[in-house]
This record gives structure tokens, sequence and C-alpha cells, in this order.
């Protein structure tokens, strides 16, 4: 959906919208009128639906819209944002895809995954000697909704198969499922640590002395910024294929393992895999998911944001010109 208020964009630059401008369209009427860039980011309210309006009747006007969800059949004001901006800018290419689809054209739609905070998960190596590199770490609530319980059933599979190879899980959180977790009957080498609940600083120590960490998310829950914290780590990340995940971020066997969640033993295959690679593979892995994330820092997203946007205006100011899509727009390696 939309996310909260509407702002002018100065400077060709993306700015956090004050929250006057949920109800005071003046200024951003008059920003209109000036040919000022409008950036829509939120659910309309007063102000967006002026802007729209004013986009409608206004073809000069550049309305733009950055939405985190293709709106529903019956959100017509949204459909309306999405169809009257000359660019929508969205967070992940399968939110880009169903855009299009509400739109009815992929052209301007662009995929800018990002910004991402991970400052202090920057401290650590990225690599990892033979103790750390397969070490596993989970972090978020211990909740029967989340994916806990499979994760350490596919972990128990896995040692049951090597008898000869350790094999640690530490849980970083806390929930009802923690003496569920606790008191499973587990092979022997296959051990478990429950550090609890940590702030960023403690997670990203606790990160550098391991190597491996799993998607533990319920089905109905996503974080990007739990992935991208533990690529800034040097952790190589397992995930689900069927989220919303990024290849500009996280590519299976390239920066990441993916695993099949509709396969009751895609994690214990996602499992094996890593497993049997030699430290030297799964090194150079963390060092492209390390690169991949760094690409998308707060201060490289707002150079991509900017760029497009001015690759945006320029085309509007060139009659003919094709206009610019979700497979055309520039990549984050190029804009990074």
């Amino acid at each position: 959906m939309l996310q909260t208020a509407a702002t002018p964009v100065r400077n060709l630059r993306f700015e956090a919208a004050p929250g006057s401008y949920d109800t005071i369209t003046i200024p951003l009427l008059v920003s209109m009128r000036l040919r000022r860039p409008v950036l829509l980011v939120g659910k309309p309210k007063l102000s967006a639906s002026a802007a729209i309006l004013h986009r409608f009747l206004n073809q000069r006007a550049t309305l733009l819209v950055w939405s985190t969800g293709a709106p529903r059949p019956w959100q017509l004001v949204q459909r309306a944002a999405l169809r009257l901006a000359d660019a929508v800018f969205t967070t992940d290419e399968s939110t880009a895809a169903a855009i299009a689809v509400a739109r009815g054209s992929s052209a301007a739609v662009f995929n800018m995954p990002g910004p991402y905070e991970f400052d202090a998960f920057l401290g650590q190596s990225p690599r990892r000697d033979a103790g750390d590199a397969y070490r596993i770490v989970v972090r978020g609530e211990l909740r029967p909704a989340g994916n806990a319980l499979h994760i350490l059933q596919s972990a128990a599979l896995w040692a049951e198969h090597h008898p000869d190879r350790r094999i640690d899980v530490c849980w970083i959180g806390s929930g009802d499922l923690q003496g569920v977790l606790a008191a499973q009957s587990l092979p022997p080498n296959l051990l478990q640590s429950f550090p609890g609940p940590m702030t960023n600083v403690e997670a990203a120590r606790e990160f550098g002395r391991s190597g491996i960490l799993i998607d533990g998310l319920s089905h109905d829950e996503f974080s990007s910024g739990l992935f991208a914290e533990a690529m800034a780590s040097g952790l190589i990340v397992i995930f689900d294929q069927h989220r919303c995940v990024d290849s500009a971020v996280l590519e299976h066997g390239v920066s990441g393992i993916a695993f099949d969640s509709q396969q009751p033993t895609g994690l214990l295959a996602a499992l094996t895999h890593i497993m049997t690679r030699s430290t030297e593979t799964l090194d150079d892995m963390r060092h492209e998911a390390r690169a991949r994330i760094r690409r998308l820092e707060r201060h490289r997203f707002d150079t991509r944001l900017v760029r497009t946007i001015e690759m945006v205006i320029e085309a509007r100011k060139s009659p003919g010109r094709a206009e610019p899509n979700i497979f055309a727009a520039p990549p984050v390696t190029k804009l990074g």
C-alpha cells in the first residue's frame, strides 16, 4: 500500500514527508504548479487526492509514487495514483510486477531495493574459521507460527546422517516455543544455545562467531533488514525461495542459499548443500553477499533514487521517447 504522506521532492532528492502534508495541500499544489517533482509516499488522504487531481488537470506536473504493494480493486484512489504517476518506485521484484499489472504497463515502474541500515554489523570479518563457518544462528521471536520447529527438525535429520560432524544452532530471541525447543530429544552431535533477545551490537558479535543464518520467521512475516544485517556480517543466509526476496540482494548459490519451503525436505537439502562446501567456497559467497548489500546502503540508495528520477524527467522532456520499464531500469550494480 502507499505509505503515509505526500511531499515535494526538493533538488530531486527523496525526503521523509512532514506530517503536515497529510492535511495541508497548498504547499503541495504550489510545488506542482512550479513544476517541482512531487513524490507521493502515503495512503491517499486530502493532500494525495489533491496531487492526483492536479496531475490529471496539469499534464506538465510530475507525479511520482512510492508504493509498497499493489492496491486492491476497490481502492480507487490508490489505483488512480498508480495510473496517473509518471513513475512508480517499489522495493522488490514481485511488487513491481504486481504494480505493472495495476498500471496496465511496466513502463516507468522501478524496483529500488533498500535502503538498509547495518553499520553495527560491518565490524565483523567476512571470513570464518572452520569452527565458526558452519555454526547456525536464528534471530526472531520463538513462536509456533514461525519456522523454528522445522529448522530444528531439519538440523536433527542432518546430524543423524552425519554423526561425525558437530552442528550448533543459536536461537537469538525468546518466546513460548523456547522450552519446547530445549526439551527436544536430539542427536548428541547437535547442540543448541538460547542467549535470549539481543541488541544490534550484541547480535553483531554473535553473528561474527557464526557462519549461517536461517530464515526463522513465519510465512506471513518478512524482514529484508534482518537479511541485510546478516549479509553485512558475513553470514550466509538460507532463505525461503517463495518469499519476496530480491535477486539483486539474495541469489541462490552466489550470495545465499535458497530452500523450497513447500517441500518437507527443502531445508534439509539446503543445509546439506552448505554443510558440504569448503570454508574457502563459503568465504567467497560471504564476500559477494557483503558486496551486494553494501550497494544498498542509504547514501547509495539516495543516489540511485535521484538518478532514476532524473532519468524519468529527461524522458518526459523528449516526446516520443520510449519510457523506461522495470526490465530496463538502471541496475543496482551501475547506480550504486
